[in-house]
């Protein structure tokens, strides 16, 4: 790179390493492990810049919606679940998991603008993911079409102190490849990227004292998912995901999915994958929780970086206003 790009990477920094601003990306966000949504329990939580409801029917599914009844406004997570419909504990109106309105309880008809807006879910591997938007644009990162029989371990990343960075900032590491060799001791060098509308794929290959040698095929979802495959020697396969979720003054949290095929080794694989994978998360936690967002100057190294900065400045977003305004229930994917 000549001085005068180098110079150009440098100056432009301060246009790209900024807060995404009003919204938040529409990415498929883990909300939760699978296990925390027993049949017949509901569950408000703080997602982005607003609230959600998620309930689970008696038919096993898990639905999720905005969380205010269309009647007075009162938060379903303190109903209940009645069947397949969660109905609220002021007035018990019901709804079903298309966001319609399907009882009230005196019997009167029903408004026909007795909605309320609904939001795509979906289960794998053990976690709850909500999309956050209208139809969504990829599938969600997962293991579940991987052929075969596979040992997975789900959890939450417990982190040594409050984050509240927005999730792509947790992405940009994995195209920051002097911060891994810095603070991670990981040296995958410079590898190619293929970038596509909704992520990138790379190879990297590095070593890490939990398990070794390690050769990765990378893929990035939206701006907050990262998937690595590892192909054994012999012939079995490593993977894991790892996701992050913005949930309000909980701050950003962290999920880790971590599977093989080696079902003989599986206990001891994932234990040592899982204790990687925690280190990692949390070696971030001290420049993470103090970290200023909104300048920057990049240099001829950050090459890859700034590919990503510029990407995530002009990904989609919206804000929960938006996705309230929303006219028409989005159907649940089956």
């Amino acid at each position: 790179m000549s001085v005068d790009q180098e110079a150009l990477v440098s100056t432009e920094g301060a246009g790209l390493y900024q807060s995404v601003g009003a919204g938040h990306h529409t990415c498929w966000y883990p909300v939760g492990l699978s296990s925390d949504l027993a049949a017949g329990q509901v569950r408000g939580i703080d997602l982005c810049d607003g609230r959600i409801v998620l309930f689970r029917g008696e038919d096993g599914v898990a639905r999720a919606m905005l969380p205010y009844c269309a009647h007075m406004g009162a938060d379903l997570s303190v109903g209940d679940v009645v069947g397949n419909d969660i109905r609220c504990a002021f007035h018990h109106w019901q709804y079903g998991g298309d966001g319609r309105c399907t009882k009230i309880a005196t019997g009167d008809r029903i408004p026909g603008a007795a909605v309320v807006r609904t939001l795509p879910i979906e289960e794998h591997d053990g976690l709850l993911w909500v999309w956050w938007g209208d139809t969504p644009a990829y599938e969600v990162p997962s293991f579940s079409s991987f052929e075969g029989e596979w040992a997975v371990r789900t959890f939450e990343v417990p982190l040594t102190a409050a984050v509240h960075v927005e999730p792509w900032v947790f992405a940009a590491n994995v195209m920051d490849f002097q911060h891994l060799k810095s603070l991670h001791n990981v040296d995958v060098g410079n590898p190619d990227v293929e970038w596509n509308d909704w992520g990138a794929a790379m190879k990297w290959s590095f070593s890490r004292p939990e398990v070794g040698e390690i050769n990765w095929d990378i893929e990035l979802f939206g701006t907050n998912s990262v998937r690595s495959v590892q192909p054994q020697a012999d012939g079995t396969i490593i993977g894991h995901i790892a996701t992050t979720v913005p949930m309000g003054e909980q701050g950003t949290k962290v999920f880790v999915v971590v599977v093989t095929n080696d079902l003989a080794n599986a206990e001891t694989i994932l234990e040592h994958q899982a204790q990687m994978h925690t280190n990692i998360a949390n070696e971030d936690m001290d420049v993470l929780s103090t970290i200023r967002v909104g300048k920057a100057n990049f240099t001829s190294s950050d090459k890859k970086l700034v590919q990503y900065m510029r990407y995530q400045r002009d990904y989609p977003k919206a804000t929960m206003d938006e996705l309230e305004r929303g006219a028409t229930p989005v159907a649940m994917r089956t």
